[in-house]
């Protein structure tokens, strides 16, 4: 997932700005250095959103001008789940009974800071209904 941030002057240096999280600001001496915070800052806003509960935004396409940054693909995973749970309206105790684990296994799915490993995320996206979020394509899979 790349989010897209404008760039503007600000005295010596540069802050990039998001639409999609309109209160993340990440400065720098140059496009580069701002650059560095990016994704750290984008890690922050998800975290915020998923700690409320509210929707991540899906990132908005690029402006003439913008620069983008990756969201780690840990982080991009959690987002996919965190959305889906809001999309069929559950609590991580409905994600954890669908698991068939315990609900602090299923709330560490949810953190962002947690180093949840990829086969619980690959058994939460499946819990919720998304499974090809970690199912890799055809022509990726090794034939016999």
């Amino acid at each position: 997932m790349k989010y897209a941030f404008s760039v503007e002057k600000d005295g010596a240096g540069v802050v990039l700005t998001s639409r999609d999280f309109p209160s993340l600001f990440c400065p720098g001496d140059s496009v580069e250095d701002a650059l560095k915070y990016a994704p750290e800052g984008l890690e922050a806003a998800v975290a915020i959103c998923v700690e409320d509960r509210q929707p991540v935004p899906m990132p908005s396409a690029p402006q003439r001008g913008d620069v983008q940054a990756t969201l780690p693909l840990r982080v991009a995973l959690k987002v996919a789940l965190s959305n889906g749970l809001i999309n069929k309206r559950w609590k991580p105790a409905d994600l954890a009974k669908a698991m068939g684990t315990s609900r602090a296994a299923a709330a560490n799915a949810l953190k962002v800071g947690h180093n949840t490993g990829l086969n619980i995320m690959g058994q939460a996206l499946e819990a919720v209904g998304l499974p090809e979020v970690v199912t890799p394509p055809s022509a990726l899979v090794p034939s016999a």
